[in-house]
């Protein structure tokens, strides 16, 4: 050991670069997503599933789930995707809705998106305040099924010439 170096200045120096790697630690942490980065993974999630009964609210919902400002990956990848999705023109948030699919439907076989779009679906779907705006009443089993409930009562299907008053057989 060199005369000119003392355990304690050694361990002042390990104490200091313990510091500075917390620091770092601290300046390294995500930021957390803006608003309209946001905003602009939430549109595209309804451009991917576009449903006129429903708000902004169960697509914001599944966004701010996918992507916690915690997750320092899914923060980059997400800010990754708003980049692509913002290039070439106007913000995509500020684009019409025909021009928001033309500029989806290039992106749309990218692993971010095919996983965007997976977890919409499930989460989209799986919401029963979601599914009930849809007319969904929840499950049949105990009033007997949904051929005793009314399997074909749904208003948004197009009613089926000549099957109206018979029953299916089984």
């Amino acid at each position: 050991m060199p005369a000119s170096v003392s355990p304690l200045s050694r361990r002042a120096l390990l104490a200091g670069a313990a510091l500075l790697g917390m620091g770092m630690s601290v300046v390294a942490q995500p930021l957390m997503l803006s608003e309209a980065e946001r905003r602009t993974l939430t549109l595209a999630a309804r451009t991917m599933f576009p449903h006129p009964l429903l708000s902004d609210a169960p697509y914001r919902g599944i966004i701010d789930f996918a992507f916690p400002d915690s997750d320092a990956a899914k923060v980059a990848a997400a800010r990754g995707a708003v980049a692509r999705l913002d290039a070439g023109g106007p913000p995509f948030a500020a684009r019409a809705e025909a021009a928001r699919h033309a500029a989806l439907a290039p992106l749309i076989a990218d692993p971010f998106f095919q996983g965007l779009r997976v977890g919409v679906l499930i989460g989209l779907y799986a919401d029963l305040g979601v599914t009930r705006r849809f007319g969904y009443q929840g499950p049949s089993i105990k009033e007997g099924g949904y051929s005793e409930r009314g399997f074909d009562a749904l208003p948004w299907l197009p009613s089926p010439k000549g099957l109206e008053a018979s029953r299916w057989p089984i």
